[in-house]
């Protein structure tokens, strides 16, 4: 009888050995296994921060970098200036008959006086035109009212007091590119009034009929020069400031992106799931995944995971060792759901897209598997027993 008991006792150690080894199955670590991963100052690779009204408020105090900061809000100077690429037509007044200009196709402006109209022409890529009997004047740069008086001041001593005045026909150097999935592709030529993000994005779409996307899954892309900055449409249309002013050479994509995050652990719907909406908060985050599982989830164990921003991190901890990366901080932001104020700061806490969010199990249901695997295992002794009642 002694050896049964050995060998049961041997029996149930082995399951033992095996789930303080992690042998037990699981959707992911324990709150407690997080919580001392992160305390690890020395060995931890991410920040632990406590999801509370401070935390909150300092997410809030500090601005997503946009448009505004990367391109400023000036609005273009509302003085047009012709440029390379530019048609542009020159008419010539003479004050009297007779002169370079006049001819039996010329329209009388007045007694005596005659004009012409020189057919169109583009500013080459010197930045010139030419005038007959003038020779060669800049454009390029210049004002239509200034190349009106180079154009006079070339034909001076040659034409009988000439009078010019000068239009940009087709002005295709204040063209901007717009691509995408959402408007298709356009070139679109911006008015001397100045023209808005939002604005350009309306007359690519009306010049093709293109895939439309809801905005929540529409993001825009602007790139002027060598700086490029990435918005979503419902950004912009939240902060007017974003709607910056579009300059000439720009270049805009709108494309589709649907937003979203991904639950995992103790809840009813785990997997990628689609933030559909602004301002998209963990309450809702946890609504979308269905909440948490009643037996099976720790309340204290809602975690949050997201690579964030230094100057967020900054602002929450600001003696955090972590600050002296240049890459974005890996944070896991912790809920406690034990309490009445919990909830409130569920629903104003922000969910990203790319988020992960992760509830833990509560450790009686890891005591409970254990549990269940030794009675298993008790279970199989006994009818080994059973099948051999003499052995000895």
């Amino acid at each position: 009888m002694f050896v049964k008991l050995i060998g049961m006792w041997l029996v149930v150690s082995g399951a033992l050995s095996l789930a303080s080894c992690s042998a037990l199955p699981g959707n992911g670590p324990l709150a407690t296994t997080v919580l001392d991963s992160g305390d690890q100052a020395s060995d931890s690779h991410f920040e632990i921060i406590e999801i509370s009204p401070v935390a909150i408020r300092a997410l809030k105090s500090v601005s997503s970098p946009g448009f505004t900061s990367l391109f400023g809000v000036a609005a273009p100077s509302p003085v047009q200036r012709i440029g390379v690429g530019d048609a542009v037509t020159v008419t010539i007044w003479e004050a009297a008959g007779g002169g370079l200009f006049t001819g039996p196709e010329g329209a009388v402006a007045g007694t005596g006086s005659r004009s012409i109209t020189l057919p169109p022409q583009t500013v080459d890529r010197d930045g010139m035109i030419s005038v007959p009997y003038g020779g060669r004047v800049r454009a390029a740069g210049q004002t239509p009212s200034t190349v009106a008086k180079d154009v006079e001041n070339s034909l001076h001593g040659n034409a009988i007091n000439p009078q010019a005045i000068v239009s940009v026909s087709q002005p295709t150097s204040t063209a901007v590119t717009v691509v995408g999935n959402v408007t298709g592709s356009a070139s679109v030529l911006l008015d001397v009034k100045g023209n808005r993000l939002l604005e350009v994005i309306a007359k690519a779409g009306e010049r093709n009929d293109a895939l439309k996307a809801p905005a929540v899954e529409t993001s825009v892309r602007v790139t002027r020069g060598m700086k490029t900055a990435t918005e979503r449409l419902t950004t912009i249309l939240e902060h007017p400031q974003e709607n910056i002013f579009i300059r000439p050479g720009d270049a805009i994509y709108v494309f589709s992106s649907p937003q979203t995050f991904t639950a995992l652990g103790a809840v009813t719907r785990s997997g990628e799931l689609t933030v559909d909406r602004e301002n998209f908060t963990l309450a809702q985050a946890l609504g979308v995944a269905g909440g948490l599982i009643d037996t099976q989830a720790d309340r204290g164990g809602v975690f949050l995971f997201r690579f964030e921003r230094r100057e967020v991190v900054r602002a929450i901890k600001p003696d955090s060792p972590f600050l002296g990366r240049r890459a974005p901080i890996p944070v896991i932001y912790r809920l406690q759901m034990t309490g009445p104020d919990a909830y409130f700061s569920a629903k104003a806490f922000p969910v990203h897209p790319d988020d992960l969010i992760y509830v833990s199990n509560a450790p009686s249901v890891e005591f409970s598997k254990f549990v269940k695997i030794v009675g298993e295992v008790a279970s199989t002794a006994r009818s080994i027993q059973a099948a051999n009642p003499n052995a000895p």
